[in-house]
């Protein structure tokens, strides 16, 4: 069992993370892999796309390009988002153009200044891209010094990558972990971790410290390299081709918590060659091995729960950045003939023809084979026709207008603009006179009820859920030992959390979701479930006191 805590002092450059755990060996295992990761596998920003347009100084052009890319800059969040594998600029990338002609008898220094002293560039001042005179440096870097009649102009653009491909891209001073011994000289159950950065500006040390267990999570989530040839043996050799040693020594700490005193090893044949070897003695090590991993991204994920930080400074896109539009729904009948329009049956074609779908509701509609299992659950409530409905995850309204059918009113709230904009446009078409839509988080709905929830009496939640075509690791695994988190909290909290007056709840699940978590719920008890082998599970609970 690992807790950790956040330690904050005067300066923001400097936080210290105090890990506790009784297991030393695990403590140390965690506290070092989270030194690496700040150290080399966190993302950052430095100036290493350089132009020389022009050079007549005593510095060549190799020496200013080391000089130039060493430059401390500051990273505010929202600029740069990891899409398709690769780090990307939100907006237009930045760049900033320097001159300066010396005609006068003094040497004139060069400095960082000059690159953000323009028209172009002045905003990134504001924005914090760059270091300027007011923080607690010297004042702008040096870059070059120049004496009579020279002349310097260059273009720089920033860049984001790794650490391990160049030391310019951490902005880390020094980390170091202590672990803490008694007067007996014995272990005492804690590690504190501390970190300083290079300077005084954005990201704080608490954030970089976030950053760097929020892409820690992430490469654990996406290991699907793993090969292992069946043997008779009784040590297994399976190989990693796309890890490094940050997590082959997570990896190794979790395997030993779950084979207790079997053989658990791994080796780096070459440090040049991307190949890890594990040798584990187990029947079955892919699945030790993806047991291993799930548990240690619980545990990252806990201890980035202690840090009072929501967002990172670089968001990971999976899929695409936004929700779009599909211009042609002709190829997706099977999914229109999931709506229900309030109309003669003989207009069923002419009107499912006009309505929208977007590249986010083709993984989330409900079957129609589901309809039929959600038809199930639904005869199990009494008097449906004069109840009303809130729906929390509402996408284009497919649900929407089965729902409609069956109860007086329903009330549907969907969060993504461009789904609701298709909601919208779909219940007009549909002519559902008995929906009302709204735009935002659902779960805001529930912290502060509104007379929509306060007016139902039923809840339907179809949340989003990972899809194995999102994580390579296999969602099976994922789910199993994961709560589904609905804007920081967990579908089960949300729940407890519903007001009086809600009786039913009706949830779309996973097929494998843990019973773990549901029977914590407090307030409601399931009264039916239904697997579909399509990896679906439907469940309805009922208040306690209903």
């Amino acid at each position: 069992m690992i807790t950790s805590k956040i330690i904050l002092g005067s300066k923001t450059n400097i936080c210290k993370f105090v890990i506790k755990g009784k297991n030393e060996d695990m403590t140390c295992g965690y506290a070092n892999t989270l030194r690496r990761q700040l150290l080399e596998e966190t993302p950052y920003i430095a100036l290493t796309n350089i132009k020389f347009l022009k050079n007549n100084t005593i510095f060549n052009n190799e020496y200013l390009n080391t000089r130039i890319s060493m430059i401390p800059l500051s990273f505010p969040k929202g600029k740069v988002i990891f899409k398709d594998n690769k780090y990307q600029w939100k907006d237009e990338q930045p760049i900033f153009n320097g001159e300066m002609n010396n005609t006068n008898n003094s040497i004139q220094e060069f400095t960082s200044k000059e690159l953000v002293n323009n028209d172009e560039a002045s905003q990134y001042i504001k924005e914090d891209i760059l270091f300027n005179e007011s923080w607690e440096t010297s004042g702008y870097t040096t870059i070059a010094k120049l004496q009579k009649n020279e002349i310097f102009k260059i273009s720089v653009k920033p860049t984001i990558a790794l650490p391990t491909s160049n030391s310019v891209y951490s902005p880390v001073g020094t980390i170091e972990y202590d672990p803490l011994y008694n007067d007996n000289d014995k272990y005492d159950g804690q590690i504190t971790l501390t970190i300083e950065m290079n300077a005084k500006a954005p990201p704080s040390a608490q954030q970089y410290l976030f950053d760097a267990l929020y892409w820690l999570e992430h490469r654990l989530l996406n290991i699907n390299k793993i090969n292992h040839t069946p043997s008779k043996n009784k040590i297994k050799e399976v190989v990693f081709t796309d890890i490094t040693h940050t997590l082959c020594s997570l990896i190794k700490i979790e395997l030993r918590k779950i084979l207790k005193d079997k053989y658990v090893a791994y080796k780096i044949p070459h440090p040049l060659n991307k190949k890890i070897i594990f040798h584990i003695e187990s029947t079955d090590p892919i699945k030790m091995i993806k047991k291993a991993i799930a548990n240690a991204i619980k545990i990252v994920n806990k201890l980035k729960s202690t840090i009072n930080i929501i967002n990172p400074t670089i968001n990971k896109i999976v899929k695409s950045t936004e929700t779009e539009l599909i211009k042609d729904v002709s190829k997706f009948k099977y999914l229109l003939n999931t709506f229900y329009p309030n109309s003669a049956k003989k207009n069923y074609n002419k009107i499912r023809n006009q309505l929208q779908l977007t590249t986010d509701s083709i993984y989330s509609i409900t079957k129609q084979k589901h309809k039929k299992i959600l038809k199930i659950l639904l005869d199990e409530i009494e008097n449906k026709n004069e109840k009303s409905i809130f729906e929390g995850f509402a996408n284009v309204g497919s649900d929407t207008s089965y729902l409609a059918i069956f109860f007086k009113h329903v009330y549907s709230v969907e969060y993504d603009h461009v789904n609701f904009n298709a909601l919208d446009h779909n219940v007009k078409i549909l002519n559902l006179q008995n929906v009302s839509i709204y735009e935002g988080d659902m779960a805001r709905y529930i912290d502060r009820p509104v007379q929509n929830i306060l007016d139902s009496s039923c809840v339907y939640f179809d949340p989003p859920w990972l899809r194995k075509n999102e994580d390579p690791l296999n969602w099976e695994i994922l789910t199993e030992d994961r709560p589904l988190i609905i804007s920081d909290q967990t579908i089960e909290e949300l729940i407890d959390l519903l007001p009086n007056n809600i009786n039913y709840v009706l949830i779309k699940l996973p097929y494998n979701y843990s019973d773990k978590y549901f029977n914590k719920i407090e307030k409601y008890t399931k009264i039916k479930e239904i697997k579909d082998t399509d990896r679906v599970l439907f469940r309805l609970l009922k208040r306690n006191d209903y």
